[in-house]
């Protein structure tokens, strides 16, 4: 399962201000079932029933479950007054592959910034069903004119940086006709095509054996392409101190997204493994403040959203 992270803040809808509003305090007392649980079981109505629901023994750590099922629906909203977070827990261990309650993606806020790291197992939620539900809180609660921002961190390498990675597996290599790759190729396989120019890119993947390392291919192939006309590549591999776990996607040239991955379903695994991706990952922590740095955030209270930090203000909505 891999691990995304994001960078959140709130928008005025009027003015297009931007604002680094905290979710963290807002969202615990959300979910504090005494005073929400109505807005809760309104947010689930309708095909895919949706639910924020915090992990016990944890901090900032969330399950954002999807259900399909009206047997699923009674089992996680266990009465009128809570959602029953262990028994929903149990019901998503019997069976990993198809779970009887639904589909649990999982949310950790970090603990000093506008930042969390979300995964999602095979179908469970995505991260923008995940910012819909956030935002479909708002009319809720009576709060018009803001919108809640989740932005992916992404980044890419340098081809000498790429080249340098110790193990390599399947590699894509996509190109334009301003690529001297793609007329090697074109005039060797259509040269008197006469929908020749209609052939906009051309992709090429270096596959390799069984669980093999093609390091030095793939080397070669990156080192010998031009720049000009470089679409991108896409190098499935692993970088030093993580020759033990799974391959991840390197971009170069194009913009992807940062990821970890993640190895078990267990709960407290994940809690445990995304907090040290917050912790230490330094690349996030870089791409974060250049995010920090590239906008320009209002200084205004936000009293319209900040009161709802406060239990009691759910009560009556």
């Amino acid at each position: 399962m891999q691990a995304y992270f994001y960078f959140n803040y709130v928008i005025n809808t009027n003015n297009s201000e931007k604002y680094l509003f905290d979710l963290k305090p807002f969202f615990k007392a959300f979910t504090n079932w005494e005073t929400s649980i109505n807005i809760a079981k309104r947010l689930a109505k309708g095909d895919q029933k949706l639910f924020l629901v915090p992990v016990a023994g944890t901090k900032n750590f969330y399950l954002f479950i999807s259900t399909k099922t009206n047997e699923a629906f009674q089992k996680v909203i266990a009465n009128d007054e809570t959602i029953n977070t262990t028994d929903l827990l149990a019901e998503l261990k019997k069976d990993e592959q198809n779970a009887n309650v639904g589909f649990a993606a999982y949310v950790l806020f970090d603990e000093e910034r506008n930042l969390f790291v979300y995964a999602s197992r095979q179908g469970a939620p995505t991260l923008s069903v995940f910012k819909n539900y956030v935002n479909a809180i708002l009319p809720q609660i009576g709060v018009g004119g803001f919108e809640f921002k989740m932005n992916e961190l992404t980044h890419n390498m340098e081809k000498k940086a790429a080249a340098e990675l110790p193990y390599m597996g399947s590699t894509s290599i996509r190109v334009d006709s301003l690529n001297p790759l793609y007329n090697l190729i074109a005039e060797h396989l259509f040269p008197d095509a006469d929908d020749k120019k209609d052939v906009e890119e051309i992709e090429i993947t270096l596959k390799p054996a069984h669980r093999q390392n093609i390091r030095t291919s793939v080397r070669s192939s990156i080192l010998k392409l031009k720049d000009d006309g470089l679409l991108s590549i896409r190098i499935n591999g692993k970088k030093d101190g993580e020759m033990d776990g799974k391959q991840k996607e390197f971009r170069v040239t194009e913009l992807g997204p940062i990821t970890e991955v993640l190895n078990s379903f267990d709960t407290t695994y994940i809690y445990s493994e995304m907090q040290r991706f917050l912790d230490e990952n330094t690349l996030v922590g870089a791409k974060y403040n250049n995010h920090i740095s590239h906008h320009e955030f209002g200084d205004d209270d936000l009293t319209d959203l900040t009161r709802f930090y406060n239990v009691e203000e759910w009560h009556t909505r």
